[in-house]
């Protein structure tokens, strides 16, 4: 739940950071996306445990938050790094300002956002068994039940499962990844025609 959060957020303020009117905004957000990710994921749950208390919410906050910037830093970066050649060309095709979004700047910028995803993915998945501290359900609750009774048994059960949804979920980005270069390449070589014919 919270690398969704996360995805939707980061997406959708790094869109905004990179276009016209919000990309003054860009520069105090990066520098915002470099501090926050100087802390630790411990730091982050310890602190919204005060604000929140005991349970699910404190963990999610925390995780929301520390998987924010992962994919708010890539997709601006993503879209910064779009070829001025795609651009230009749906512009010259008379493509609104969604459209260009949609079909010219998002395949080029998407592998680099999937990445900020995959890393928040990764990055959850291990906070998510430290929040097991502070009440928060899911896999970390094995792990810290299996120390607590000085059961090897359930440590290693919550780890493997955690390790083998880290696999999955990169493989699974990762085939992604590769789909959307393929394209974003394609899409960048008909630009580049599309330009030199004009």
């Amino acid at each position: 739940a919270a690398t969704l959060l996360a995805s939707v957020f980061g997406i959708f303020i790094g869109i905004l950071v990179t276009r016209r009117a919000g990309r003054e905004f860009q520069h105090l957000v990066l520098k915002l996306n470099a501090f926050i990710q100087t802390f630790p994921p411990s730091a982050v749950i310890i602190l919204a445990f005060p604000v929140l208390g005991f349970g699910w919410k404190p963990a999610l906050l925390a995780l929301f938050l520390y998987s924010l910037f992962p994919v708010l830093g890539n997709t601006i970066v993503g879209f910064n790094a779009v070829s001025p050649a795609v651009i230009d060309s749906a512009k010259g095709m008379g493509m609104t300002w969604f459209q260009q979004l949609h079909i010219a700047e998002l395949p080029q910028a998407f592998p680099m956002i999937i990445t900020g995803i995959r890393h928040s993915y990764i990055l959850n998945l291990g906070t998510a068994a430290i929040a097991a501290v502070i009440g928060g359900e899911g896999l970390g609750t094995i792990i810290i039940s299996g120390l607590t009774l000085r059961n090897s048994a359930l440590v290693l059960s919550g780890t493997i499962v955690i390790s083998m949804l880290a696999f999955i979920g990169e493989q699974v980005f990762g085939l992604l990844t590769v789909n959307r270069i393929s394209h974003a390449g394609r899409t960048e070589k008909q630009a580049t025609i599309s330009k030199e014919e004009k």
